[in-house]
C-alpha cells in the first residue's frame, strides 16, 4: 500500500478489520463494539427494590415462619451485583 511500510509487509483492510502479512505471517486485528447501557438493569434493580417489604409485612410474614423474598439471598446478591455492574457502567 504505501511506500513507508518496511519490505515484506503487506497490509489490506476492511472497515472493521485489519489484516497485516510478514512474510508467511498474517496477523488480523479486528475491532470490537461493546454497548454499555445500564437501563436494562436499572429497571430490573427498580423492580427488585419495589419488593422491599414494610416492616409490618416483614413481622407479619415472621410471625407464620416465613422469610420475605425480598430477604432471599439470591435476591439481595442479584440487588448488590445490578448496583456495583450501574456504578461501573456509569463511571466509564
Amino acid at each position: 500500500m504505501g511506500g513507508s511500510m518496511k519490505p515484506g509487509l503487506d497490509e489490506s483492510s476492511t472497515q472493521d478489520t485489519l489484516v497485516v502479512r510478514d512474510g508467511d505471517v498474517y496477523k488480523k486485528f479486528s475491532v470490537v463494539e461493546e454497548v454499555f447501557d445500564p437501563t436494562p438493569l436499572k429497571e430490573e434493580l427498580a423492580n427488585l427494590e419495589v419488593l422491599q417489604p414494610t416492616n409490618q409485612e416483614v413481622i407479619n410474614l415472621a410471625k407464620q415462619g416465613i422469610i420475605h423474598p425480598y430477604y432471599d439471598p439470591n435476591i439481595q446478591q442479584r440487588i448488590d451485583w445490578l448496583k456495583s455492574k450501574i456504578a461501573e457502567m456509569e463511571a466509564m
